[in-house]
């Protein structure tokens, strides 16, 4: 699903002076950003992610969201807003679609990826559909995808 960047951003932030630009989605990463995607620049433990603007450009990036001022790209525009990682989950939620009407979330030392796994197979022999994600990667349907963090 397509979106224009104000639409996307509405009721988050001022969106009266925003140009209209066509949003393919979002992305905090600039190594995975993709044509016409949203950077939002994070701040990390030990980077903040307005180092990485220039890369997210160069692979698409159609504007970047900030919780800081940046270099401006000729091209990009550049939204500061204070909480960015809230506008950020916020932004991915609309981006992503409908979600699960049922979360499970296990914590604990150890037996943290036995116990989603069998959640997960209990679920599907009631005929629930259900993944899930931990250090074995993200698993559905039978098939497992190898993930990078758990």
């Amino acid at each position: 699903m397509s979106y224009l960047l104000p639409e996307l951003l509405e009721g988050l932030v001022e969106t009266s002076t925003m140009e209209a630009v066509n949003i393919a989605g979002v992305q905090s990463d600039s190594r995975l950003v993709k044509k016409g995607e949203v950077f939002f620049a994070l701040p990390g433990a030990t980077a903040h992610g307005d180092a990485f603007c220039a890369e997210a450009v160069k692979n698409g990036a159609v504007a970047i969201v900030s919780d800081r001022e940046v270099v401006p790209c000729p091209g990009v525009g550049v939204i500061v807003i204070e909480d960015v990682r809230k506008i950020y989950a916020i932004a991915a939620a609309r981006t992503s679609g409908e979600q699960p009407r049922n979360l499970v979330a296990v914590t604990g030392t150890s037996g943290k990826t036995s116990v989603v796994s069998f959640v997960q197979q209990i679920w599907e022999a009631c005929g629930i559909s259900g993944a899930f994600v931990g250090t074995l990667g993200i698993g559905a349907n039978g098939k497992i995808a190898e993930g990078v963090l758990t």
